[in-house]
């Protein structure tokens, strides 16, 4: 009779600590489902607009890529091939809600050409969002002591200028 009130206890404590566990569980997806890496959702920020006075990030002209100005730094763009549907400032505004870095200093959108092959998309006209002065995630083998990230970085995201669509983001 003592070993069954001794089992009661231990389904007990783990039916509680399931519930406890899924409690968990919903909270951390309502935040990841809620925003991109848990931040706070990215459109309520000033910055979610691209002529806000209140947000921090200086946006700078855009920058189309052509001919006699085929290159912008290291992006893997060449100079753009037709015309673009959405504008440079719905691609910034979509790039932050998509993958905002409300670290950056500056935000820019540079409109060029993509290999399809590279990122796997169906329309090569893409704007890359250039954004300055982020610190990149930095990612090592478990046990190691690294910092967070690497301040002063650049990072880009890019969009599909042809359907407005998300395409890929790094450093």
């Amino acid at each position: 009779m003592e070993a069954m009130k001794g089992a009661g206890r231990w389904l007990f404590g783990l039916f509680v600590a399931g519930l406890f566990g899924v409690a968990i569980l919903a909270g951390v997806r309502s935040v990841r489902a809620s925003s991109p890496g848990g931040r706070l959702r990215s459109q309520d920020s000033p910055c979610a607009e691209v002529n806000n006075p209140g947000c921090p990030i200086k946006t700078l002209d855009p920058v189309t890529l052509t001919d006699q100005n085929p290159k912008f730094g290291n992006l893997p763009l060449g100079p753009a091939r037709g015309k673009a549907v959405i504008s440079p400032d719905q691609a910034i505004v979509i790039a932050w809600n998509e993958d905002a870095r409300p670290d950056a200093a500056t935000r820019q959108a540079v409109l060029g050409t993509a290999d399809p092959s590279d990122w796997g998309i169906q329309h090569p006209l893409v704007y890359e969002i250039v954004w300055t002065n982020v610190c990149v995630p930095i990612f090592g083998p478990r046990g190691r002591n690294l910092p967070a990230c690497a301040p002063g970085q650049t990072w880009e995201t890019v969009i599909d200028a042809t359907t407005g669509e998300f395409v890929v983001s790094g450093s």
